[in-house]
């Protein structure tokens, strides 16, 4: 649940290494493309509005030579990703 009982529009995903969430995140994503298609959706029920964007952020780099940990990257794609959302 979101703020004052709305439905939330947002997740953050998290577990260990390994643990699946690149493979989840990949089939929510190919499930919405499909849904918005038309074509037929792989689950019990499915529910949206319509998604304009779909942004990611999967995978662990780092730029040394630039003195940017994989941390400093991942705040920067993740800034990206907010600044460029729909309202």
């Amino acid at each position: 649940m979101g703020v004052a009982g709305e439905e939330a529009n947002c997740l953050l995903i998290t577990g260990p290494n390994m643990g699946g969430k690149s493979t989840l995140l990949r089939s929510v994503c190919l499930a919405v493309v499909l849904a918005q298609i038309g074509s037929y959706v792989p689950c019990e029920s499915y529910s949206a509005s319509i998604c304009d964007k779909i942004f990611t952020r999967v995978g662990a780099n780092d730029k040394i030579l630039d003195c940017k940990s994989t941390f400093f990257i991942e705040l920067e794609e993740t800034k990206e990703i907010l600044e460029n959302a729909t309202d």
